[in-house]
């Protein structure tokens, strides 16, 4: 799946960005409950995917200034879904953060 639109942010230092992960990977685990105590636009949801040679699974998400790495750790319990549907979720839920906080 391409995602042309897709922006890596600058502070990535995932060795799979996100536009390789679109590229290449179906599914996606998705985390609905994600908290970032650093950036509120990461806040809320969250995607996991296994890279290669990784037992654990690499969670991604995103802010105003693109997608990021976040972390690894262990997704195993967390539903899956396509990959497409889970960059939609990540990239709506940003959107309307960012809305939020223009109108405060």
């Amino acid at each position: 799946m391409k995602l042309k639109h897709l922006k890596i942010n600058t502070h990535c230092d995932c060795q799979y960005p996100i536009t390789w992960v679109a590229e290449n990977k179906e599914t996606c685990r998705i985390n609905r409950n994600y908290k970032e105590r650093h950036e509120p636009t990461y806040n809320g949801i969250s995607i996991s995917v296994q890279l290669p040679g990784s037992d654990l699974w690499a969670e991604f998400a995103a802010n105003d200034e693109g997608w990021m790495y976040v972390a690894d750790w262990d997704a195993d319990d967390l539903p899956e879904i396509a990959i497409s549907d889970g960059i939609r979720e990540v990239e709506e839920n940003v959107n309307r953060i960012l809305k939020e906080l223009l109108n405060q």
